[in-house]
């Protein structure tokens, strides 16, 4: 009998080899663990012959003895956006384009509630529609370029959308889409005339309420319009200052993303 060899190195003695790769600023890992099975033969005093090996699995970023880790690694979101703005291509064209695809898709789920409008009384005119679909795409657009500026120097991606949602709730309950203007008390009047929101939602409302069979009272009560200081706000007045407060949301986040860390 020959007597059992003992390597007396540590790594020998469990024959794994770990390699450590810190991941770059920006990068998550992802640590994927390759079972190993190394038989090991002893001798013991009986006349007999043992064999030992290692079989582990792991989920966690620190390997066990006997196995050996292979990480990669994956970018987060805000890392990958970032990766787009080192592109040969304008920040502006970059950001431009993310607004006119999120406001792309928005506006055609709408279509969906638009095919529904008959079913609240609400006819199917032509002309009615094509102006309702152009101002829920300047609204979606207003929308998307104020979640840029909001998310722009968020560091996770679980962070952005409860901030960006915690923002455009109110916003929304305050435009009058859910009540109609009239009868409020002066604060909250005060609160939905500094509303940018407020002028995205009221020519939609007037838009659809030119195209209803009402009398003057319902008119006056469902849709009274934006007033200020008791003078009534053109619709044209109204699609201006969205457009201009798409221009300035646009262009601040395009400042704030072009900012170097």
């Amino acid at each position: 009998m020959q007597p059992a060899k003992v390597a007396t190195p540590e790594a020998a003695a469990f024959g794994f080899a770990v390699h450590v790769r810190v991941p770059p600023p920006g990068f998550v890992p992802i640590v994927k663990v390759i079972d190993a099975e190394l038989p090991v033969t002893v001798f013991p005093p009986a006349s007999c012959t043992v064999t030992t090996g290692c079989w582990a699995h792991a989920d966690a970023a620190v390997p066990p003895p006997g196995c050996v880790v292979n990480a990669s690694f994956a970018a987060e979101p805000t890392v990958m956006l970032k990766a787009l703005l080192v592109a040969p291509v304008s920040t502006v064209a970059i950001l431009t384009g993310k607004c006119l695809g999120g406001a792309t898709v928005a506006t055609l789920q709408s279509l969906i509630i638009l095919a529904l409008a008959g079913l609240v009384g609400v006819p199917y005119n032509l002309v009615m529609m094509v102006e309702l679909v152009g101002l829920l795409f300047l609204m979606a657009f207003m929308i998307c370029a104020l979640g840029l500026f909001l998310s722009a120097r968020v560091k996770q991606v679980q962070s952005a959308m409860p901030l960006v949602q915690l923002t455009i709730t109110p916003l929304m309950f305050l435009s009058g889409s859910l009540f109609p203007l009239s009868n409020l008390p002066g604060w909250l009047h005060v609160a939905t005339t500094l509303n940018p929101m407020t002028y995205a939602v009221e020519p939609i409302r007037s838009v659809v309420f030119d195209h209803l069979d009402l009398t003057p009272a319902a008119q006056a009560t469902f849709n009274p319009g934006i007033t200020w200081a008791g003078w009534q706000v053109p619709v044209a007045v109204q699609i201006a200052i969205v457009v201009g407060t798409c221009l300035v949301l646009l262009g601040l986040a395009v400042a704030r993303f072009a900012r170097t860390e």
